[in-house]
């Protein structure tokens, strides 16, 4: 009987990381013991997330269907909104069960190979002394300016540029909330054109072009967050990942919230919040789709396409050689 594929479609995504459209949970093991344990275990939240968002998907559909013979007076939306409280409260303890259980099986609970003292990164840059308990030599970072430790002056650095990236995408954001009488701003050869566009339509343009400033500031400080977190020089692999997830998290949190809470707190207009809370979610998920998707799968191909003419190429002069191999 031959084995089922491991992978039903798999594509490169974010340099290594490959991109799994359907897998077989049943054989995650085997995921597990070819990536390792971290791959397994977003792999297999993506597959309990996508799940669990069946009910929210069916409930949302009825909902917003509802909508349109109820109006603005939709009892469905109160008991729609309980249930997402209780559907998060199920999702977050179904995760931490099914957590659980894959630690278990995977021993990676408390002094697994997670939980266990990291080795030094390569990266590491430290003076070498000899240890007073093993007598080994170990690296540490002991330079000190002004009385304080050099990682505290890197972490005081990476944080500042932090808040300044931080401050560069909410002035793009205030710009975007300040514009909503673009249409007048345009040249009156264009307002023309413009004026045929339903107003539902004009009305998102503003949360349109914020949520591609955001992705271009958010891949910029990707980009930055990863070269702060190499200067700061930390010492083991745990410890590089959570000051990088800490950085991206808090800038993420921030950025795309700001505009929200800016629009429902400051100036109180529901209707621009809700079109701008639309706007965002949708292309928001555009461009993630594009991104995560379209993209590899665009790379993926050229790739596969210059390797079989690599593959051509070298055939090729192979059998050209083999006429000349035979007569000398």
């Amino acid at each position: 009987q031959q084995t089922p594929p491991l992978f039903v479609h798999e594509f490169t995504l974010h340099g290594k990381m490959p991109v799994v459209l359907a897998v077989d949970r049943g054989r995650l093991e085997s995921l597990k013991s070819y990536y390792g344990e971290r791959v397994a275990y977003y792999f297999e939240f993506v597959y309990f997330y996508n799940n669990m968002m069946v009910w929210p998907t069916y409930g949302g559909v009825v909902v917003h269907l509802y909508s349109y013979v109820a109006g603005e007076h939709n009892v469905l939306l109160p008991l729609y909104a309980i249930f997402m409280m209780f559907w998060a409260t199920l999702l977050t303890e179904f995760w931490k069960q099914t957590q659980a259980e894959l630690a278990f099986d995977w021993e990676t609970q408390a002094g697994g190979a997670f939980d266990a003292v990291s080795e030094d990164r390569p990266q590491f840059r430290g003076t070498p002394q000899k240890d007073v308990v093993t007598g080994k030599k170990v690296y540490v970072d002991k330079g000190t300016m002004l009385g304080l430790p050099l990682s505290v002056w890197r972490s005081t650095f990476s944080y500042t540029v932090t808040l300044v990236m931080l401050a560069i995408s909410a002035t793009g954001v205030l710009w975007t909330l300040t514009i909503d009488d673009w249409r007048d701003r345009l040249p009156e050869i264009a307002q023309s054109s413009v004026s045929l566009l339903p107003e539902m339509v004009a009305s998102q343009v503003p949360g349109v072009l914020q949520v591609i400033w955001l992705t271009v500031v958010g891949e910029i400080y990707t980009t930055i967050a990863k070269k702060l977190n190499d200067f700061e020089n930390h010492k083991t692999e745990n410890e590089y990942q959570d000051h990088l997830i800490i950085k991206r998290f808090c800038f993420e949190f921030v950025q795309w919230l700001f505009g929200l809470f800016y629009t429902g707190f400051w100036t109180q207009d529901r209707e621009e919040l809700s079109a701008l809370l639309f706007g965002a979610m949708v292309t928001r998920q555009v461009v993630r789709h594009a991104k995560e998707t379209i993209v590899p799968s665009v790379q993926s191909w050229r790739e596969q396409k210059a390797y079989s003419k690599d593959e051509l190429d070298a055939k090729a002069a192979e059998e050209s050689a083999a006429p000349a191999a035979a007569t000398s």
